[in-house]
């Protein structure tokens, strides 16, 4: 679990509780619409990039381009400032931060969803494009034992519950969900990584099956940068991991196959896939590129791709950004990043404070609907939807 107190306030502050507190938001204030501050860009806490800066230290001189990456690491600052770009022509930079200033303006409305899920302490949430039917998976985090739920996308109604199989040797704390072609990918804050397939036939805890887990996804420490905890038992240690996201197998354009949510740093850490399928953090040498700082640290929960942008469709409605979620401490303000493709040339936007409660996961489904999940620390969670052009 990775829950911190809003704004330093305690937790207790509120007569009706956590839980309470948050249905107060929807019932008296939330349900006509988001947050005022939606759909404006608007200046968000500054990216901690001192650990970032100095696994990524450019010891030996200017780093020329490679095919994975422009530069080692993008401080994209939200709010509508340019990136820096190390190691690309000042035109170059020009061009892609035009082509981004495009796609920062953002109109989301709330959209009916049922309040209160069943699932505890819901950490991470994937939108599946099944060729039977779309559907959300959440999953909860540590002590949950790999509980998850299945949800209508547009209803909202529970199509399937049960907990995934974690296998042994590592902890329950799932923290992220990605679904990419038929595997579902979970990691763990301490940086483990489990692959399972769904078998649609099946229900409850027999519904999925672990293929490939748990894992690390790279060695412990590079250039004094804890990219993994010491134990896969342990949870809240090294980076932090909060979130997952996957691109679209059939785009093979990026050198990252997908990003995993550093809380510690506000930082998307990019993915590549191994000779074995494994996933693990993009390194050169014992140095991780492609390292893009979204907002402060403590802040970052979840990423996701959006489905349609990512097989082309809406193109022009629906830009292919990565959308970042943050939870209460940074008023729940979801980013977008754009220009991800060349993480060193990276542009993150704030499309506004969109949520309930303590959001801890987000999803992100066609058309720009957008899905945050909040834990309550109780045996429910809180669920929203908007829709976001």
């Amino acid at each position: 679990m990775t829950r911190q107190p809003a704004l330093g306030a305690p937790r207790s502050s509120h007569p009706l509780g956590w839980t309470g507190a948050a249905l107060a938001v929807v019932l008296v204030g939330g349900c006509g619409g988001p947050s005022p501050e939606a759909g404006r860009p608007q200046a968000a806490p500054g990216p901690r990039a001192s650990l970032i800066d100095h696994a990524n230290a450019d010891e030996d001189g200017p780093v020329e381009p490679g095919p994975e990456a422009a530069s080692e690491v993008s401080q994209a600052p939200a709010g509508g400032a340019e990136p820096g770009v190390r190691g690309a022509a000042p035109a170059a930079a020009a061009g892609a931060a035009s082509e981004a200033e495009a796609r920062i303006v953002w109109t989301c409305t709330r959209e009916t969803f049922p309040i209160l899920l069943p699932l505890a302490e819901a950490s991470g949430a994937s939108y599946v494009s099944d060729p039977a039917g779309p559907y959300l998976l959440v999953v909860g985090d540590s002590g949950n034992r790999g509980q998850y739920v299945e949800l209508d996308p547009e209803t909202g109604a529970v199509v399937a519950t049960g907990h995934l199989p974690l296998g042994h040797g590592a902890s329950d704390d799932l923290e992220g969900l990605s679904v990419r072609g038929e595997v579902v990918y979970g990691i763990t804050s301490a940086g483990w990584m489990r692959h399972w397939r769904r078998r649609p036939g099946r229900d409850g805890d027999e519904r999925y099956q672990l293929v490939r887990g748990p894992y690390p996804i790279a060695p412990r420490v590079a250039l004094g940068l804890d990219l993994r905890c010491d134990s896969a038992r342990d949870i809240n240690c090294a980076r932090n991991y909060e979130g997952l996201c996957l691109r679209d197998p059939t785009d093979d354009s990026a050198a990252c196959a997908g990003f995993a949510v550093s809380k510690a740093d506000g930082a998307l850490y990019c993915l590549s896939f191994d000779g074995r399928g494994d996933l693990e953090v993009t390194r050169r040498g014992n140095r991780p590129v492609g390292t893009i700082a979204v907002a402060a640290g403590d802040t970052l929960t979840g990423c996701h791709f959006a489905p349609d942008a990512a097989t082309g469709q809406g193109v022009g409605r629906v830009p292919d950004v990565v959308w970042v979620g943050s939870n209460a401490s940074a008023a729940n303000r979801v980013f977008t990043v754009s220009g991800w493709q060349n993480p060193a040339r990276a542009r993150v936007d704030t499309v506004g404070a969109l949520g309930t409660g303590f959001d801890e996961a987000l999803a992100v489904g066609p058309g720009g609907r957008l899905y945050r999940f909040s834990d309550t620390s109780s045996a429910t969670s809180l669920a929203d939807k908007f829709v976001c052009r």
